[in-house]
């Protein structure tokens, strides 16, 4: 089911500039978790701004965890540009195994807009 949803998120979203989706690689099979995209500089509006628009409909998203170098436990003084890129563009999309079509609809309107 979880493969189902990630197939309509892709075709849904596949054309839509500045937002990437999950690779999924020859040599491996993706089980989704989580629906996970990166909203890049050139969408137009940062990952946060996206997720208050999401909030304001009543849709839950959720953003990246945080680097892990960067909680108090384990600060670093070491810098990891590309966990910090993933983690400030990284945005979870609506993904639970009873997640209709039309409620994926709806939610890539709001990223199509």
């Amino acid at each position: 089911m979880k493969r189902k949803i990630a197939k309509s998120y892709e075709k849904l979203l596949e054309d839509v500039k500045g937002i990437s989706l999950p690779p999924e690689e020859p040599w491996a099979k993706n089980v989704y978790w989580m629906y996970s995209v990166l909203v890049e500089d050139d969408y137009g509006l940062t990952r946060d701004e996206l997720i208050k628009n999401y909030w304001e409909k009543n849709i839950e998203t959720r953003p990246f965890f945080y680097p892990i170098h960067t909680l108090p436990p384990y600060k670093s003084r070491e810098s990891h540009p590309v966990a910090e890129k993933l983690s400030k563009e990284g945005l979870n999309l609506p993904s639970f195994i009873e997640l209709k079509k039309e409620e994926i609809e709806r939610v890539t309107e709001i990223i199509r807009q």
